[in-house]
């Protein structure tokens, strides 16, 4: 599998979705002028003779784009500026970012978890997770930390909206992206669940 090729399809794609649903209100998918622009720009890249070898576009010594180019390298320039208007930051400052090929974690910080700071930051973390969904196939994790106090919000669950009620209750401390990694996909269990489930266990002994 190319996966450099198949990487660069979904960031070009990412970017022209961006685009055309601001741009062109066009919710459902593209509009026709940006699916024959997408298409012709997955064409490229199948056909690029560096393969996986390939720097960036913009980079290479070999201009393989037409007259489709100059369409490309606007939408790339200028595609965060149609972000929605609640992603109140690019997602290129999003604090920490931790990948590999099956996991990304995603680390937002604020001085302080408390009243606008704590919300600003839902709204932020949660825009970071719905752009790495669009970038990436991989699981997400999901944290909110606090820079000035022993505090942290995790989230395994991102295919639910972040928020207060689904948070990881069991989570204190960080752990190394070995263990993050371990919860799933190193086991034959589902540890999120058993986690989840033993503190929802915990909570019930302790207000009967």
């Amino acid at each position: 599998m190319k996966k450099r090729i198949e990487k660069e399809k979904r960031i070009v794609l990412l970017m022209i979705r961006i685009y055309c649903r601001a741009k062109h209100k066009h919710s459902d998918g593209l509009c026709p002028e940006c699916e024959s622009l997408a298409l012709y720009a997955c064409q490229r890249l199948e056909r690029c003779k560096f393969g996986e070898q390939k720097t960036s576009c913009q980079r290479c010594p070999i201009h393989c784009y037409k007259q489709e180019r100059k369409a490309l390298q606007n939408i790339g320039k200028n595609y965060c500026a149609y972000l929605s208007d609640d992603a109140k930051r690019n997602y290129k400052n999003l604090d920490i970012r931790f990948t590999n090929d099956k996991l990304s974690i995603l680390v937002e910080t604020k001085q302080d978890l408390k009243g606008n700071n704590l919300s600003d930051g839902l709204i932020q973390l949660q825009n970071y997770v719905n752009f790495e969904k669009e970038l990436s196939k991989n699981k997400i994790i999901a944290i909110l930390s606090s820079t000035n106090r022993d505090e942290l919000y995790v989230w395994y669950y991102t295919d639910e909206p972040l928020s207060l009620e689904t948070y990881s209750k069991i989570d204190r401390k960080f752990k190394t992206f070995e263990e993050y990694y371990n919860v799933f996909f190193n086991t034959k269990n589902d540890k999120v669940k058993l986690t989840q489930s033993t503190y929802e266990l915990n909570e019930l002994l302790h207000t009967c």
